[in-house]
């Protein structure tokens, strides 16, 4: 249950640097003397078997209170809090709440969901609860999570992300609702299913014996059946209303004539009691509820310091003792709030009766919450008493940490309340609107808030403009990085020097500063800049750096010839981005999944290339990135090279032709796709295609990363036969690839020029720059440098075994050749049939019709399939053995007649089955 809380307490995470508010979380403690109302126990215990109990009714008709009751009924059951306000409208904050009350039960419960919800373009909301509710299934025991005063929620998105939870909840969880007004939810749907249990203000109305009861042992009165008959009619079973009525009839004489004067609507006897209420007060009670009033939750310190009183915590004492509608939201009885509709009618009051104070008050309230470290609230009392100029100062220290969170909803919000006039005497909110857009894409707008920063400088003094030209710096070589302005590597590199080493921006800067040293060949001084990085983004709230900083260092070492470090950066990125084993659409994922199939196609694990490519282009058509499907799709066309499978090639050489007519696109993606259509004419044997390819591209001014062009004209040189050429301009390269560090590079270098050396009968000759790539390539693991040079190098290598050349690798490679000849053979055999006949793949057209149509099951495995899931990961997600999997892939295949998955996507898409 409710844990005891000081004045200040907050919850410290993984992955979060801002406290939250714990009130927020507390179960409010039931009163002692609380009427029993054990038909509405039965009726929650009950409901507990369905998925949503809705507890909806207006203000005062103690939805709160039955609630917290049935509670502690039971010390057993496992139910958690969350009580709304209006700011959780922000997804970000509403998610960072829901998910500390479901850690409440199960600690870590709900954090890769977190991150998700965090990263600066977050996924889909069914991909993020997918992975929620998938945490939430694994939870053993049942339990149920409160969302308290629900009406606060206006944000449509977080009403379907309710939907999408109750839809597909595991049966131990069980969501409970109290609001004042019906929430846009399924009820309909949920009701019919027999999933709802509801309670309304006809249900919470107290009767007439319960009535009694209130009024005579909780509120103290002495009241004859008689009276209480005539007044619970009035109230028509309104708990607020009785007490209200209960506390003015306190210390009265003519009861019965109170009572037949006592009647109206709820709005009008809630205003007229709480006058009543209000004039039995003491002036100095009086005052305390006025300037209280401001606070949506408060302590006895944080009273003190508003009202100027110094005896807060003993004046909330008498409040919760004389039933003054004040809620206690701990277990120790420190922190508070004042029931809602009291409150609004205080708050009223405090306008009509002293309007200058209520600035002041706001003031006071700000200035105790800075002090304890309360900056968010800080931010919104500033705002509510005008005091533009504090709550600036307030974002601009705190920007950060919400931007790393996720909440740029939150701060847009407070952007938007604060006048223009303020924004010149801070530019900085100028940069953190302009982080803001650049994080949600909004590059134009970015670009503008950057253009007034800057303007802005000019109008500041000397020592303040000082003090903020590197952040403007920093975030104009941001935007730079993220427009691809060739100037971003020079104002990245002026930012760093300038930015002080603990800024939060560092981290980001330091990924753009790293790959664009890549892109220039710089691999020594790209390391080097990547490895500060890690350490910079170690810290929590750094993920969405991290995800795009792993694969790239990951590809540094890669082309550094380190396989094995590559791989082991690039899995802990995929750990990132398939939090749950789902993938999250973010940018970075997709590069993920580039980064990753280049890595697992030279250690030939072909299948998993298949997996990630096919992931890789199934999340770009969702993210809308056409750049990474071409890659992808280029990468799927390599790989059907690899297989030897010229059909599938050619298919996804033809949609990447289809796709590069719609745009132009980066020069790093470009040299990818070009280099593997080469690739592919050299497979054709087209050598005039080919060899006008490398003319093409002969001269071009450019680094050795992408590096293809460098080996495209010994490759063509070679078709042609041209030998002599080819090894002295392999011998160039060799020599150029070791003065740079480009260790794969000079691996394939010394494998070209081996072969070539070979080729011109010097197989003597040819041992050694075998022998030095064997010893480079065999410590990481290269399988594919060497396989995909064909017969030739598995000539040479037998020749490398026979003189005892790294005898353990070489026989290594010589299995991979076998394999691969292996499985060449397979696919150039027909077919088994059912009746065990043989009979030639048919050929395969948009238009061709399935002799039998694939099953609801077969297609849903397919799709599967083309999300690039694994069998191991499509078992678990339709819950089949792997087996079972296995052969419903078999039974897809022999109607498509096709040999692979890869093939199967294919043509399932051409005959518009996905």
């Amino acid at each position: 249950m409710a844990e005891t809380s000081g004045p200040l307490t907050d919850i410290s995470d993984t992955w979060s640097r801002s406290p939250l508010l714990t009130t927020k979380l507390y179960i409010p403690p039931a009163r002692p003397n609380l009427v029993p109302r054990p038909h509405l126990t039965r009726r929650f215990d009950a409901g507990l078997t369905g998925k949503l109990t809705l507890i909806s009714a207006p203000a005062g008709f103690g939805k709160t209170t039955v609630l917290s009751e049935w509670i502690s009924h039971s010390r057993q059951r496992r139910v958690t809090w969350f009580t709304l306000d209006e700011g959780d409208n922000d997804p970000i904050r509403f998610w960072s709440y829901f998910i500390a009350s479901l850690q409440r039960l199960t600690p870590g419960l709900g954090e890769n969901t977190l991150s998700l919800f965090q990263s600066p373009q977050p996924p889909p909301l069914d991909v993020c609860l997918t992975v929620l509710l998938n945490e939430l299934a694994a939870v053993a025991e049942r339990f149920a999570l409160v969302l308290d005063d629900y009406h606060y929620i206006e944000n449509p998105t977080l009403h379907e992300a309710i939907t999408f939870l109750l839809d597909h909840a595991p049966p131990q969880f069980h969501l409970i609702i109290t609001t004042r007004v019906d929430p846009p939810l399924p009820l309909s749907r949920l009701r019919s299913r027999g999933q709802l249990t509801e309670l309304r203000a006809a249900d919470l109305r107290f009767t007439l014996a319960e009535a009694a009861t209130f009024l005579n042992e909780v509120m103290g009165l002495n009241l004859s059946a008689e009276v209480v008959a005539a007044l619970e009619p009035r109230t028509e079973g309104w708990i607020v209303g009785l007490q209200l009525a209960a506390m003015s009839m306190q210390g009265r004489e003519d009861i019965t004539g109170f009572v037949q004067a006592f009647t109206g609507s709820h709005r009008y006897i809630l205003d007229y009691l709480t006058d009543e209420v209000l004039a039995q007060q003491p002036p100095v009670t009086q005052n305390f509820l006025l300037q209280t009033a401001i606070l949506d939750r408060f302590c006895a310190p944080l009273c003190e310091a508003v009202t100027g009183q110094g005896d807060g915590q003993s004046t909330l004492e008498r409040l919760e003792q004389a039933n003054l509608f004040i809620v206690a939201l701990d277990d120790a009885r420190q922190w508070y709030r004042y029931h809602h509709l009291f409150a609004e009618v205080l708050q009223a009051r405090l306008r009509q009766a002293q309007p200058d104070l209520e600035p002041v008050l706001h003031r006071r309230a700000r200035e105790w919450l800075e002090q304890n470290g309360l900056t968010h609230e800080a931010i919104n009392h500033a705002l509510a008493g005008h005091d533009f100029e504090q709550a600036a100062r307030l974002i601009e220290r705190v920007h950060s940490v919400m931007w790393q969170k996720g909440e740029i909803k939150t701060l847009q919000a407070w952007l938007a309340a604060i006048p223009l006039s303020v924004w010149r005497t801070h530019p900085r909110l100028w940069l953190v609107q302009a982080w803001a857009a650049m994080t949600v894409g909004e590059l134009s707008e970015a670009d503008e808030q950057l253009r007034e920063a800057e303007a802005a400088l000019a109008l500041l003094d000397e020592d303040h403009a000082r003090s903020l030209r590197p952040e403007v710096l920093a975030f104009r070589a941001s935007y730079a990085s993220l427009s691809r302005d060739p100037a971003a590597v020079e104002l990245t590199q002026q930012a760093l020097q300038l930015l002080p080493q603990d800024y939060w921006m560092r981290g980001m800067l330091v990924v753009f500063l790293g790959a664009a040293y890549y892109a220039t060949g710089d691999l020594h001084a790209a390391a080097e800049v990547l490895a500060q990085g890690r350490s910079m983004l170690s810290t929590p709230g750094m993920q969405s750096h991290r995800i795009h900083l792993l694969p790239l260092d990951g590809m540094v070492h890669h082309a550094q010839g380190q396989l094995r470090r590559a791989w082991s950066l690039i899995r802990q990125a995929l750990d990132l981005v398939e939090p749950g084993g789902r993938p999250i659409p973010f940018v970075g994922t997709l590069f993920t999944y580039m980064c990753a199939s280049q890595v697992l196609y030279d250690l030939n694990e072909l299948d998993q290339v298949e997996i990630y490519l096919t992931r890789c282009v199934d999340q770009a058509v969702k993210f809308g990135s056409t750049e990474s499907q071409v890659f992808a799709l280029s990468g799927l066309a390599h790989l059907g090279l690899a297989r030897d499978d010229l059909a599938a090639a050619e298919n996804y050489t033809h949609q990447v032709e289809a796709l590069l007519r719609t745009q132009t696109f980066n020069i790093n993606i470009m040299a990818y796709v070009e280099y593997h259509h080469f690739l592919f004419l050299l497979k054709q044997n087209n050598l005039t295609a080919a060899a006008a390819w490398v003319e093409s591209h002969t001269g071009r001014p450019g680094p050795l990363i992408p590096y293809f062009h460098h080996l495209a004209r010994p490759q063509i040189l070679m078709a042609q036969g041209n030998f002599d050429a080819a090894l002295a301009n392999l011998t160039t390269l060799v020599q150029e690839a070791q003065n740079t560090g480009h260790g794969r590079l000079l691996i394939k270098a010394l494998v070209l020029q081996a072969l070539v050396l070979q080729a011109l009968g010097h197989t003597s000759q040819a041992l050694p720059p075998l022998n030095q790539a064997l010893s480079l390539a065999e410590p990481e693991g290269f399988i594919r440098l060497f396989v995909d040079e064909g017969e030739p190098m598995s000539n040479l290598l037998r020749q490398a075994h026979a003189h005892g050349i790294a005898p353990d690798y070489v026989t290594k490679l010589l299995a991979a050749f076998d394999a691969e000849g292996a499985g060449r053979q397979s696919r150039l055999e027909p077919v088994e049939g059912e009746a065990g006949e043989k009979s030639p793949l048919p050929p395969r057209s948009p238009t061709s019709l399935l002799i039998e149509p694939l099953s609801e099951r077969e297609l849903e495995l397919l799709r599967l399939v083309a999300d690039g899931l694994s069998n191991q990961e499509i078992a678990q997600e339709l819950f089949l053995a792997v087996g079972t999997v296995k052969k419903h892939l078999n039974n897809i295949f022999g109607k498509l007649s096709v040999s692979s998955r890869t093939q199967a996507v294919a043509y399932a898409r051409e005959l518009d089955l996905l």
